[in-house]
């Protein structure tokens, strides 16, 4: 074979052999920009995602500083020493930070086991008409609404003294949920239910009952465990 013939094979030998090095080189630098890539992909999801549960923990934190909070206490009983039936004014603070609107609430004054029981469903009070009420925070004229007696005919005399007893074993309680909305536009609602202490009364050491200047029983009404929630 002429000489001129082994060097032209020689040389496209070497330019296949440096093609294919080159191919292999490039073909090298693609995967491992491509695993860079994946990674920088992988760590910039992993920081968009510790991100936004970052804010959406904030907003949480946030929402719970600033919501409404609303709790509800018995501020004045009638009916207990007369043949009417019982009615409760409660009264109505919110001690969040921004108003509660669309507030309503539904309750009553049930004739129950005591104490009572941890299975025991109360049952649904009465609806009564809307009134999209308004409370601001710590405000100082609280609103109040009523609550009654749901027994048909009222609950006698008798039935008023005994639960007045150490040794009763019904009682009356108040009971019902507040629902209002808060300025995030989500209805919230709390959930209430009072129980007269008839440990509370105040006796003397005989064990008598002792009264107030007007002649009345002096007693609290005390919640009832498991039966308050807020949400």
């Amino acid at each position: 074979m002429p000489l001129i013939q082994i060097w032209m094979i020689s040389a496209i030998a070497l330019i296949v052999i440096a093609q294919i090095g080159a191919a292999i080189w490039l073909g090298s630098i693609y995967r491992s920009q491509s695993r860079l890539m994946r990674l920088v992909l992988e760590e910039a999801e992993k920081s968009t995602t510790a991100s936004r549960d970052a804010v959406n923990g904030s907003s949480d934190t946030s929402i719970r500083q600033l919501r409404a909070y609303i709790g509800v206490h018995q501020s004045e009983i009638e009916g207990l020493d007369s043949g009417d039936k019982v009615s409760i004014r409660l009264s109505f603070v919110n001690y969040g930070q921004t108003p509660a609107t669309k507030f309503n609430m539904v309750g009553a004054i049930d004739l129950l086991p005591y104490p009572l029981p941890e299975n025991f469903t109360l049952l649904d009070p009465p609806g009564r008409p809307p009134y999209d009420g308004i409370i601001f925070p710590n405000e100082t004229n609280q609103l109040t609404a009523w609550i009654f007696e749901r027994a048909f005919p009222a609950l006698s005399m008798q039935t008023k003294h005994k639960i007045f007893s150490l040794d009763t074993n019904e009682e009356i309680y108040a009971h019902g949920t507040v629902t209002y909305e808060d300025i995030f536009g989500k209805v919230r609602s709390t959930k209430f239910c009072f129980v007269l202490n008839p440990k509370s009364v105040k006796r003397n050491h005989a064990g008598a009952i002792v009264l107030d200047a007007q002649g009345h029983a002096q007693f609290q009404f005390a919640p009832v465990a498991g039966r308050n929630a807020l949400t």
